[in-house]
């Protein structure tokens, strides 16, 4: 049908087909809305099979590989975690991720260190261990370790690792009443 310069195109289609249409798109987009607020558990991360306490060695033995809707900062990979050393607790089933972990020789030993905490200390800074001795002739300082490695720190003590034939140096500065302190190394 022709109005003017504008041609009027009519196109006769059933009602049924426009109502079976409509109902279709309906349910399709409420198929989709529903589908998207499903979480999909498609990511895999590796987790805890046991409560992990701080400071443990993870083995194999002691991780499983979960699929997840939330893989966020999570290791997914076993021989990530393998190896590494908890400085937290990590409660069973939990993802285990890059943060709580560090890589530790596994001849190195764990020892607390008696400190008040110390302003800017960090996880898995490395520090430098000095002792002192009760002793007026030679009270000291003397090197312990220059290799050791924070884990944690509390209100009265600095949790280090460091070789375990320094370590033995530090604990006899400890046993003999005597006074070992944990030093920053200066910024840069």
């Amino acid at each position: 049908m022709k109005t003017g310069k504008f041609e009027q195109l009519v196109f006769k289609v059933p009602l049924g087909l426009v109502v079976v249409l409509l109902l279709v798109g309906i349910a399709t987009a409420g198929g989709l809305a529903s589908w998207k607020r499903r979480p999909m558990a498609d990511d895999q991360v590796v987790a805890a099979v046991r409560d992990l306490p701080a400071y443990t060695r993870i083995s194999e033995s002691d991780v499983i590989v979960l699929t997840t809707d939330d893989a966020d900062g999570a290791a997914v990979e076993v021989d990530d975690v393998v190896g590494k050393t908890t400085v937290i607790p990590v409660s069973e089933m939990s993802a285990l991720t890059s943060s709580p972990l560090l890589e530790i020789p596994e001849e190195w030993f764990i020892m607390a260190v008696p400190a008040a905490p110390i302003l800017g200390l960090t996880i898995g800074q490395q520090v430098t261990l000095v002792g002192a001795r009760n002793d007026e002739d030679d009270p000291g300082p003397f090197p312990v370790s220059d290799r050791a490695i924070v884990l944690s720190q509390q209100e009265d003590q600095i949790v280090v690792a460091l070789p375990l034939d320094e370590a033995s140096e530090a604990a006899s500065f400890l046993v003999e009443y005597s006074e070992l302190v944990v030093l920053m190394p200066l910024s840069e």
